[in-house]
């Protein structure tokens, strides 16, 4: 297992943290993920066998928002 934080951009209310943690939730590998809104970041503990980063990314955008770089 490995375990990573994310910066993410647009959250502005318990709803969007809420999506965000919910589509994240579903990819392949995905063991445990939280969003804190106050502080804007996603915490990721996941599978490296079957994880891929890609889909992160895109299943952030397909909620609204973006990773920050």
């Amino acid at each position: 297992m490995k375990t990573e934080e994310h910066a993410l951009n647009g959250l502005r209310c318990p709803s969007c943290a809420r999506l965000v943690q919910e589509e994240v939730s579903k990819l392949d590998g995905v063991e445990n993920v939280v969003v804190d809104l106050g502080t804007q970041k996603l915490l990721l503990v996941y599978d490296e066998d079957s994880f891929q980063h890609a889909k992160l990314e895109a299943a952030i955008k397909s909620a609204g928002f973006d990773l920050s770089r």
